[in-house]
């Protein structure tokens, strides 16, 4: 009985020290994970610092450019227009009110674009159209930029509400 209490000790015991060693393992790898995820944060964090400097600087330097020209075309801006005499004050002081005015007009017109112009059409009717002239359902994900499942689910919700 003894011998068998001595080799249930020594098996316990070879338990016990192989749990331990496990464990120590473990905390081994999780220590050098945690090294390599800080040093990867560092990385990143000097990189996005570095782009922002880069950043930063290309704003100074677009900013400089910009005081150049912008002194550069206030002198021209402050000239006096050549005013016919013929024309009377009252007219040469609207004549920059009228060129704002067409000025403002015309911006208007170009960025407000044809009033005939019809709406641009939805994802949806887009892949119903594709779909009706006979494009399979990856063209049609690939033209649109969606996923597959997502043109197969308008094409069947299309279908249904018909």
């Amino acid at each position: 009985m003894l011998i068998f209490l001595f080799v249930l000790s020594i098996v316990v015991n070879l338990i016990a020290i192989l749990s331990i060693l496990l464990l120590y393992l473990r905390q081994n790898k999780l220590i050098y994970k945690e090294e390599k995820h800080q040093q990867a944060l560092e990385e990143m964090e000097q990189t996005l610092s570095s782009y922002l400097y880069e950043i930063k600087e290309d704003n100074k330097a677009f900013l400089k450019k910009f005081q150049l020209i912008k002194q550069e075309k206030l002198p021209a801006a402050n000239e006096p227009d050549v005013v016919d005499s013929s024309v009377s004050q009252e007219e040469a002081a609207s004549a920059p009110l009228i060129k704002a005015t067409r000025f403002i007009a015309a911006s208007r017109y170009k960025t407000a674009g044809p009033a005939t112009s019809k709406p641009p059409e939805s994802p949806s009717d887009q892949a119903v159209r594709l779909f009706s002239e006979g494009k399979s359902v990856a063209e049609i994900a690939k033209k649109l930029n969606k996923g597959m499942t997502e043109i197969e689910l308008m094409v069947k919700f299309h279908n249904k509400t018909e």
